[in-house]
Protein backbone atom coordinates (compact mmCIF):
# COMPACT_ATOMS: atom_id res chain seq x y z
CA UNK A 1 0.00 0.00 0.00
CA UNK A 2 1.19 3.86 -0.74
CA UNK A 3 0.39 6.52 1.23
CA UNK A 4 -0.01 9.88 -0.14
CA UNK A 5 0.56 12.42 2.51
CA UNK A 6 0.67 15.45 0.55
CA UNK A 7 -0.89 17.65 -1.42
CA UNK A 8 -0.59 20.99 -3.40
CA UNK A 9 -1.44 24.34 -2.92
CA UNK A 10 -1.40 27.63 -5.41
CA UNK A 11 -0.24 30.84 -4.18
CA UNK A 12 -2.32 33.23 -6.59
CA UNK A 13 -0.23 36.28 -6.06
CA UNK A 14 2.61 34.49 -7.62
CA UNK A 15 0.58 32.49 -10.59
CA UNK A 16 1.33 34.26 -13.75
CA UNK A 17 -0.36 31.59 -15.88
CA UNK A 18 2.15 30.64 -17.76
CA UNK A 19 0.17 26.86 -18.03
CA UNK A 20 3.00 24.06 -17.18
CA UNK A 21 1.72 22.89 -14.20
CA UNK A 22 -1.32 22.22 -16.18
CA UNK A 23 0.47 20.48 -18.98
CA UNK A 24 3.12 17.94 -16.58
CA UNK A 25 0.13 17.03 -14.29
CA UNK A 26 -0.23 13.32 -14.72
CA UNK A 27 -4.07 13.07 -13.44
CA UNK A 28 -5.13 16.61 -14.42
CA UNK A 29 -4.55 17.83 -10.85
CA UNK A 30 -3.83 20.95 -11.63
CA UNK A 31 -6.25 23.47 -14.76
CA UNK A 32 -5.79 26.99 -15.52
CA UNK A 33 -8.55 28.56 -14.96
CA UNK A 34 -9.81 32.34 -15.61
CA UNK A 35 -9.48 34.37 -19.49
CA UNK A 36 -6.42 32.89 -21.09
CA UNK A 37 -3.98 36.18 -20.65
CA UNK A 38 -5.50 36.04 -16.87
CA UNK A 39 -6.19 32.53 -16.12
CA UNK A 40 -4.83 31.04 -12.46
CA UNK A 41 -4.20 27.42 -11.27
CA UNK A 42 -6.60 25.89 -9.53
CA UNK A 43 -5.78 22.39 -7.68
CA UNK A 44 -8.02 19.19 -7.23
CA UNK A 45 -6.03 17.79 -4.19
CA UNK A 46 -8.36 14.88 -4.57
CA UNK A 47 -7.27 14.06 -7.89
CA UNK A 48 -3.20 15.04 -6.87
CA UNK A 49 -0.65 11.99 -6.44
CA UNK A 50 2.46 14.44 -5.06
CA UNK A 51 4.49 13.79 -8.43
CA UNK A 52 5.76 17.50 -7.83
CA UNK A 53 6.35 17.80 -11.37
CA UNK A 54 4.33 20.74 -11.38
CA UNK A 55 6.94 22.62 -8.15
CA UNK A 56 9.38 21.55 -10.82
CA UNK A 57 8.13 23.38 -13.56
CA UNK A 58 7.45 26.46 -12.12
CA UNK A 59 9.29 29.17 -12.24
CA UNK A 60 7.54 31.78 -10.24
CA UNK A 61 7.00 29.87 -6.59
CA UNK A 62 3.48 29.72 -7.04
CA UNK A 63 2.84 26.30 -6.06
CA UNK A 64 4.24 25.02 -2.46
CA UNK A 65 3.82 21.42 -1.01
CA UNK A 66 0.69 20.88 1.77
CA UNK A 67 -0.12 18.45 4.42
CA UNK A 68 -2.87 16.65 3.54
CA UNK A 69 -5.91 16.66 6.39
CA UNK A 70 -6.77 12.38 5.29
CA UNK A 71 -3.70 11.06 3.96
CA UNK A 72 -4.77 9.26 0.66
CA UNK A 73 -3.85 5.21 0.41
CA UNK A 74 -3.78 3.40 -2.73
CA UNK A 75 -3.17 -0.42 -2.68
CA UNK A 76 -3.95 -2.84 -5.57
CA UNK A 77 -6.19 -5.94 -4.94
CA UNK A 78 -5.68 -9.14 -7.68
CA UNK A 79 -8.06 -11.53 -5.37
CA UNK A 80 -10.72 -11.36 -8.24
CA UNK A 81 -8.63 -11.57 -11.19
CA UNK A 82 -7.44 -14.33 -13.12
CA UNK A 83 -3.43 -15.04 -12.66
CA UNK A 84 -3.26 -16.71 -15.90
CA UNK A 85 -4.83 -13.04 -17.55
CA UNK A 86 -2.39 -11.19 -16.33
CA UNK A 87 0.78 -13.17 -17.08
CA UNK A 88 -0.72 -13.56 -20.74
CA UNK A 89 -0.84 -9.11 -21.10
CA UNK A 90 2.56 -9.26 -18.79
CA UNK A 91 4.44 -12.09 -21.57
CA UNK A 92 2.87 -10.42 -24.31
CA UNK A 93 5.10 -7.39 -23.82
CA UNK A 94 8.09 -9.53 -22.62
CA UNK A 95 7.63 -8.46 -19.04
CA UNK A 96 8.24 -10.54 -16.46
CA UNK A 97 5.10 -10.34 -13.90
CA UNK A 98 7.23 -9.26 -11.41
CA UNK A 99 9.41 -6.66 -12.81
CA UNK A 100 9.41 -3.03 -10.96
CA UNK A 101 7.74 -0.85 -13.96
CA UNK A 102 7.32 2.28 -11.50
CA UNK A 103 9.85 2.61 -9.23
CA UNK A 104 8.73 5.45 -7.53
CA UNK A 105 5.43 4.08 -6.53
CA UNK A 106 7.02 0.24 -6.00
CA UNK A 107 4.07 -1.47 -9.28
CA UNK A 108 5.22 -4.37 -10.62
CA UNK A 109 3.95 -5.62 -13.98
CA UNK A 110 1.18 -7.65 -12.27
CA UNK A 111 -0.48 -4.65 -9.77
CA UNK A 112 -0.25 -2.65 -12.94
CA UNK A 113 -2.27 -5.44 -15.40
CA UNK A 114 -4.52 -6.31 -12.47
CA UNK A 115 -5.31 -2.55 -12.05
CA UNK A 116 -5.91 -2.61 -15.98
CA UNK A 117 -8.38 -5.45 -16.05
CA UNK A 118 -10.53 -3.64 -13.15
CA UNK A 119 -11.19 -1.13 -15.22
CA UNK A 120 -8.52 1.27 -14.58
CA UNK A 121 -7.84 1.98 -19.06
CA UNK A 122 -5.87 5.05 -19.39
CA UNK A 123 -2.89 6.62 -18.10
CA UNK A 124 -4.61 9.02 -15.27
CA UNK A 125 -6.94 6.24 -14.36
CA UNK A 126 -4.06 4.46 -13.16
CA UNK A 127 -2.18 6.62 -11.69
CA UNK A 128 -5.33 7.89 -9.17
CA UNK A 129 -5.32 3.56 -8.68
CA UNK A 130 -2.65 2.56 -7.65
CA UNK A 131 -0.20 6.13 -7.68
CA UNK A 132 2.18 4.71 -10.92
CA UNK A 133 3.67 8.10 -12.56
CA UNK A 134 4.14 9.48 -8.85
CA UNK A 135 7.42 10.56 -9.84
CA UNK A 136 10.31 10.59 -12.32
CA UNK A 137 8.37 9.24 -15.21
CA UNK A 138 11.44 7.96 -16.63
CA UNK A 139 11.09 4.39 -16.23
CA UNK A 140 7.64 3.83 -15.97
CA UNK A 141 6.07 5.32 -19.24
CA UNK A 142 7.12 3.08 -21.88
CA UNK A 143 6.42 0.41 -19.27
CA UNK A 144 2.93 1.58 -18.59
CA UNK A 145 2.20 1.97 -22.32
CA UNK A 146 2.95 -1.65 -23.74
CA UNK A 147 0.79 -3.33 -20.40
CA UNK A 148 -2.15 -0.42 -21.46
CA UNK A 149 -2.05 -1.39 -24.92
CA UNK A 150 -1.37 -5.42 -24.61
CA UNK A 151 -4.79 -4.94 -22.27
CA UNK A 152 -6.92 -2.52 -23.87
CA UNK A 153 -5.45 -2.26 -27.51
CA UNK A 154 -4.28 1.61 -27.24
CA UNK A 155 -2.97 3.49 -24.26
CA UNK A 156 -5.34 6.03 -23.99
CA UNK A 157 -4.61 9.65 -22.05
CA UNK A 158 -6.55 12.23 -20.61
CA UNK A 159 -4.20 14.83 -19.35
CA UNK A 160 -2.82 17.51 -20.86
CA UNK A 161 0.86 15.72 -20.60
CA UNK A 162 2.74 15.37 -23.75
CA UNK A 163 3.17 11.65 -24.03
CA UNK A 164 4.96 9.69 -27.17
CA UNK A 165 3.83 6.26 -29.02
CA UNK A 166 7.41 5.16 -28.71
CA UNK A 167 8.17 1.05 -27.27
CA UNK A 168 11.90 2.42 -26.74
CA UNK A 169 13.23 2.03 -23.10
CA UNK A 170 16.09 3.12 -21.08
CA UNK A 171 17.08 -0.49 -21.30
CA UNK A 172 17.20 -1.05 -24.86
CA UNK A 173 19.40 2.33 -25.70
CA UNK A 174 22.83 0.58 -26.67
CA UNK A 175 25.36 0.87 -23.66
CA UNK A 176 28.12 2.24 -25.94
CA UNK A 177 26.24 5.75 -25.96
CA UNK A 178 27.63 6.07 -22.83
CA UNK A 179 30.72 7.38 -24.42
CA UNK A 180 28.99 10.15 -26.99
CA UNK A 181 26.65 11.25 -24.47
CA UNK A 182 28.40 10.87 -21.14
CA UNK A 183 25.99 13.44 -19.63
CA UNK A 184 23.23 11.43 -19.59
CA UNK A 185 25.00 8.44 -17.42
CA UNK A 186 23.39 5.76 -19.57
CA UNK A 187 25.68 3.19 -18.24
CA UNK A 188 24.89 4.52 -14.45
CA UNK A 189 21.03 4.83 -15.40
CA UNK A 190 21.28 1.26 -16.30
CA UNK A 191 23.45 -0.68 -13.83
CA UNK A 192 20.33 -1.17 -11.68
CA UNK A 193 19.35 -4.32 -13.48
CA UNK A 194 21.70 -6.27 -14.65
CA UNK A 195 21.90 -8.95 -17.39
CA UNK A 196 21.88 -11.79 -14.43
CA UNK A 197 19.13 -10.17 -12.43
CA UNK A 198 16.85 -10.02 -15.82
CA UNK A 199 17.30 -13.25 -16.34
CA UNK A 200 16.59 -14.39 -12.83
CA UNK A 201 13.21 -12.63 -13.31
CA UNK A 202 12.24 -14.37 -16.27
CA UNK A 203 12.26 -17.12 -14.14
CA UNK A 204 9.37 -16.36 -11.26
Amino acid sequence: MQTIELGIEVIDENCTGCYRCERVCPTEAIVMVGPKTEALAVVDNDKCIACMRCIDSCDDDALVTIVRDEPINVEVDTTDIDEEAIKKICFATNTPPSHLVCPCSNRSAQEIVATILQGADSYEKLSLRIGVQSGCLMYCSVGLRRLLVAATGEARTESKLRRYNTDQALMNIEPDLDSRYPLFGIRVEQGWRTKESAEAEVDL
